[in-house]
């Protein structure tokens, strides 16, 4: 029967057939019953729980899940919340973003997540990830003049592919990012714009974001902890910003040796930022040597413990400390008598040479001033 009114359409016959009105309302009940079990599924902790446990993020990190800690001062600076599949099959994390700690923490966990992701899927090759890494710089503690603290610069996430090493800077900032090429051509400019709670962007509140110079930092930092180990120009300064309220790039990648990457769905995405830079450097190690540095690094300044950032908390603290005001050299020859300071009852006796200063003195604070009247006349 559904052929032949399928007839009256001509050439539209030969399209496949669709189910009747009659036939979607019978589906309609099975079809609502399937989406209610996705949903109770996707929501149970037993999947998506376990997704987020099983991680390279959480073996390395160790940050539990809010309702898995009952520990105020952890949930603190905790940001996640509870995780969970969308009906498409998505993972997703319910965060809490209410401070700057939470903030950066949750944006090296989306970095991290994505550059895993593209580790199990094949599109970096051979790789290796590595959270907070604790470098010395006693070097250039001892061109300041203070040698005898040890400091340390913090890696957020360090990238180590058969092309090189990745010195990933992290900024999780609720901005609008501008890159631009700076005034000497030669670096990048960031401009950072705060967007209210409308989504619409704030002029007044406009600042230049330094991170691709502090990232410059950490690069040289591993270039002499790592010399011998690390070819010469394989350390590569890559600083994303984890954020979702616009990414606008009017420079190249590579100014300076720097790249400038997003999270979000653009040509500078992280991944497709690192594998541009695969593409553009030679091979330097190979499966078995990225294995072997990878675990020295991990062995001398991943931070299991958190004694290294205490200890990284306190350099900074000391060295930005401001220094006390240099010790005046004595010298004897500038040093002056202290002035004698002349008693407003003795002006006139105080330089006279006679026996009769001090009875006078003595008459006219009594009360007597005839003698002083005589004398003084």
């Amino acid at each position: 029967m559904a052929i032949r009114k399928n007839n009256r359409w001509g050439m539209l016959k030969n399209l496949p057939l669709l189910p009747s009105r009659r036939a979607i309302d019978e589906l309609t009940p099975n079809t609502q019953q399937l989406r209610e079990k996705i949903a109770e599924l996707s929501h149970k902790r037993g999947f998506p729980f376990d997704r987020y446990y099983a991680s390279e993020w959480f073996r390395q990190s160790r940050c539990f899940l809010r309702v898995n800690t009952s520990d105020p001062k952890v949930n603190a600076s905790n940001p996640f919340g509870k995780p969970y599949y969308d009906q498409d099959g998505i993972f997703h994390m319910r965060v809490h973003r209410d401070n700057t700690w939470k903030r950066g923490v949750y944006g090296e966990y989306v970095v991290f997540s994505l550059l895993e992701e593209a580790i199990d899927a094949g599109e970096l090759g051979p790789a290796r990830l590595l959270w907070h890494l604790y470098i010395p710089t006693k070097q250039r503690l001892r061109s300041r003049g203070k040698a005898g603290i040890e400091c340390t610069d913090e890696i957020d996430i360090a990238l180590l592919t058969t092309h090189g090493l990745y010195s990933i800077e992290v900024k999780s900032l609720y901005c609008l990012i501008e890159v631009r090429p700076d005034s000497y051509q030669d670096g990048y400019s960031v401009i950072t714009t705060r967007v209210g709670e409308n989504g619409q962007p704030l002029t007044d509140k406009r600042a230049v974001d330094k991170g691709v110079a502090q990232n410059a930092g950490h690069v040289r930092a591993l270039e002499e902890e790592l010399a011998g180990f690390v070819p010469e120009g394989h350390v590569f300064n890559v600083t994303a910003y984890a954020n979702s309220c616009g990414f606008e790039m009017s420079a190249s990648q590579g100014i300076g040796g720097a790249y400038v990457a997003t999270t979000s769905e653009s040509p500078q995405n992280i991944v497709d930022v690192i594998r541009m830079i695969e593409g553009r450097e030679e091979t330097c190690w190979t499966k078995e040597q990225v294995d072997e540095l990878a675990d020295r690094m991990s062995i001398a300044y991943t931070d299991p413990d958190g004694s290294k950032r205490e200890e990284h908390v306190k350099s900074i603290v000391t060295t930005h400390a401001p220094l006390p005001a240099p010790r005046r050299r004595h010298n004897k020859k500038n040093d002056r008598k202290p002035e004698k300071t002349k008693t407003r009852l003795r002006p006139k006796y105080q330089n006279r040479k006679s026996r009769f200063v001090e009875e006078e003195l003595d008459d006219y604070l009594n009360g007597d001033y005839d003698d002083y009247d005589d004398y003084a006349s």
